[in-house]
């Protein structure tokens, strides 16, 4: 074979127009477009029929389980390799300095919501495969890569590829979901749901964050009387060089916190919007 780097190189610019175009395709879940061959949604739909054509069109062996995710196939062997990614992006928030599904390209790095997490891997991946492919290179195991559509959501794609669809556990696998080259171990996550009559005598309602596994970067809460607490507000807000909104109108209160987005996984990175407004309220009120 020629030089494998020589090769990849030679895909560059395909390879960044291909990624600007998945960017492109939002990949956010919506239950209110779920329907049969969408089980996530319109958006999700979308983004892994793009995966699907691009595969298709490059001469792999390609399935749709019923939207849940695209398998592409190649090779032979009683031994299977399989990549692991997703094509579903979290909500994209506010704060963007370029278009979240612009696929813009700036000193050197491409902007996009799944820029990185996941379809910049995912697609590195899928073009790894595609340079075998082309090359003709004799593999001795079969490769999949999977691409699901509910990773971020709780990987319902993954759990009916294997559990209702009864598909076997690769050989050996691995998921380009990460930081490269290689990560071995990930930090554990459980995520909790919370049902029931609330009754509070100050709180009318509260708003916050886009997803379970990120650190919410606004929250907006309504109180049910007029604090009369604007100069504390601000005060405490500039303090702590915080951002936030206050105002009273009809006899409530409206109150705004602007925090920092982080991911869940580094929520160290982040400004909890969230913890830092139920902390005024609980100290001014």
């Amino acid at each position: 074979m020629k030089s494998y780097k020589n090769e990849v190189l030679k895909k560059k610019d395909e390879m960044v127009k291909d990624l600007q175009a998945w960017i492109a395709q939002k990949g956010v879940y919506d239950p209110n477009t779920i329907k049969d061959g969408a089980p996530f949604g319109h958006d999700v739909a979308n983004s892994l029929k793009w995966i699907e054509e691009k595969a298709k069109s490059d001469g792999f062996n390609v399935k749709n389980h019923e939207g849940y995710c695209i398998e592409i196939t190649h090779g032979e062997g009683k031994e299977c390799v399989m990549v692991l990614a997703h094509a579903d992006v979290v909500p994209e928030g506010k704060g963007w300095t370029y278009p979240p599904y612009g696929g813009e390209v700036h000193n050197g790095l491409i902007y996009g919501r799944g820029a990185s997490d996941d379809k910049g891997p995912a697609l590195a991946s899928y073009y790894a495969l595609k340079i075998l492919k082309e090359q003709n290179i004799k593999l001795k195991r079969q490769i999949k890569i999977v691409i699901g559509g509910n990773e971020e959501s709780g990987s319902k794609c993954l759990k009916y590829y294997f559990k209702e669809k009864k598909h076997p556990a690769p050989t050996y696998g691995f998921t380009p979901d990460a930081d490269f080259p290689l990560i071995y171990g990930e930090k554990g996550i459980m995520t909790y749901v919370y049902e029931g009559e609330f009754s509070d005598n100050l709180i009318t309602s509260f708003e916050a964050g886009l997803a379970a596994n990120a650190v919410p970067s606004e929250c907006e809460m309504v109180l049910k009387r007029e604090l009369h607490l604007q100069k504390a507000f601000t005060k405490w807000m500039q303090r702590h060089n915080f951002k936030g909104e206050y105002e009273e109108k009809e006899g409530k209160t409206y109150l705004k916190f602007h925090g920092k987005a982080s991911h869940g996984a580094f929520p160290e990175g982040g400004i909890n919007a969230f913890t830092m407004l139920l902390y005024w309220v609980g100290k001014y009120t």
